[in-house]
């Protein structure tokens, strides 16, 4: 029981109002309240001021509360092991897009497919620059071809790159280069096949040169003809010439891996009439003779060194030969032996003479001067002591020409005091 705060009387503690007076009365629970949210007023020390201060949470709002808590680390925990996961597979792709598109593994690739005969593979690997023509499945064949017979040029293919040495792969087939970007931001590498060049030329003017059935031009002049670009490889070679109204065709299969770049396909025509053949031989009767003397100078050097007469390829005169033989028969006797060189052929071109005998026989001379640096010395002497000595020998040479071998072929020659110096062709050696 509790008193009446008004008039005294005793009433009950949850009373609302007195009984008595009809005073309204405070309650247990109202004081309570007025004490939680006033604490300030009632505080007499630390220790209430502390309890006063904490608000008054609801025991079920602080269990969501810690379970709210609870479901956030989880996320965030998920969200932070996803991201590592993402940007360790961004990392292993980098890393594995690099490799497979670094050099080494591109020049790895190219192995593989040579070894395998994979032609299919190949083409995705190489690239040929030129314009008129792709690299093939026919072309890769080819190359795998050439690689197989010459394991020496893919071991130091692969080698140089490997190492680096780009300077090195000069001249070679194949060389490593790189075309653009794949996948945006990696170099996209190829291997870049090097042109092949021929030099192409007939026994006859304007004949029409086909290469694989596409034409490219026509030989105007006995002149070599430069094919250049050619994808290397097989290709067929044809020559179409059509006098009064009468086609004739050649054809040359040649393989550029088997060849030295620039080399000359010689295409040759029989059966034509000697008219044609004699406009064509004065077309170019210097060259051909500056040539065959040149060619013969250097033949009678390698005899005397070999001490063998059977070098004479441009020899047509078995009197020749016959004295050639017992030439080199007496220094084989004598124990001689042969050092020197050719330094110098000039032809006078004041001399060139051409004239027909018969239905196709050609006849040409020229004055020839013909500077050697040899020496002969006893074979048991060290060459390396034996000095050389330079001299000139003038001759007067005759040529015919043989229409089955299509050249000069020397049939004599006439040794001269000294030759007119006035208009001379140096064909070989020092100018």
């Amino acid at each position: 029981m509790k008193k009446c705060e008004k008039c005294g009387n005793l009433i009950y503690p949850d009373a609302e109002e007195c009984p008595f007076c009809n005073a309204p009365q405070q309650t247990k629970k109202q004081e309570e309240r007025k004490v939680k949210k006033q604490p300030a007023d009632f505080a007499r020390n630390q220790g209430d001021w502390m309890n006063a201060s904490q608000p008054d949470y609801d025991y079920d709002a602080e269990e969501d509360s810690e379970q709210y808590k609870k479901r956030d680390w989880k996320r965030i925990f998920t969200i932070f092991i996803t991201a590592v996961l993402i940007v360790a597979l961004l990392i292993t792709g980098w890393f594995i897009l690099q490799k497979i598109t670094s050099p080494a593994y591109t020049t790895k690739a190219l192995e593989k497919a040579v070894n395998n005969s994979d032609a299919a593979k190949l083409t995705d690997l190489i690239v040929f620059p030129g314009k008129d023509q792709t690299f093939t499945k026919n072309e890769a064949e080819s190359l795998i071809d050439y690689y197989h017979e010459n394991r020496e040029a893919m071991v130091s293919l692969v080698s140089h790159i490997k190492n680096g040495n780009q300077a090195a792969l000069e001249g070679r087939y194949l060389t490593l280069e790189k075309h653009g970007k794949k996948w945006l931001f990696f170099p996209d590498y190829h291997f870049v096949l090097s042109p092949a060049s021929v030099s192409v030329t007939a026994n006859l003017p304007n004949v029409d040169l086909y290469v694989d059935d596409q034409k490219v031009s026509t030989l105007k002049e006995k002149k070599d003809y430069v094919l250049k670009g050619l994808i290397p490889g097989k290709h067929t070679l044809t020559g179409s010439y059509n006098q009064k109204g009468t086609p004739h065709v050649t054809d040359v299969e040649i393989n550029t891996y088997s060849m030295q770049d620039g080399e000359t396909v010689k295409m040759s025509f029989k059966g034509l009439s000697p008219a044609v053949t004699e406009n064509y031989l004065k077309k170019t009767l210097e060259d051909d003779l500056g040539a065959a003397v040149a060619e013969h100078a250097n033949q009678w050097v390698k005899a005397q060194k070999n001490q063998d007469a059977e070098v004479f390829t441009r020899i047509q005169n078995e009197d020749y030969i016959d004295s050639a033989k017992e030439s080199l028969s007496l220094l084989q006797a004598n124990n001689l032996q042969f050092k020197g060189d050719v330094a110098k052929v000039a032809i006078d071109r004041d001399s060139i003479g051409f004239s027909k005998e018969g239905k196709d026989n050609f006849q040409a001379s020229v004055d020839a001067a013909l500077t050697f640096d040899k020496a002969y010395y006893s074979a048991d002497r060290d060459p390396e002591n034996v000095n050389t000595e330079s001299g000139e020998e003038d001759f007067k040479y005759q040529f015919t020409y043989n229409l089955d071998k299509e050249k000069w072929m020397i049939t004599g020659s006439q040794s001269l005091d000294e030759i007119n110096e006035s208009n001379l062709a140096v064909v070989a050696g020092n100018e």
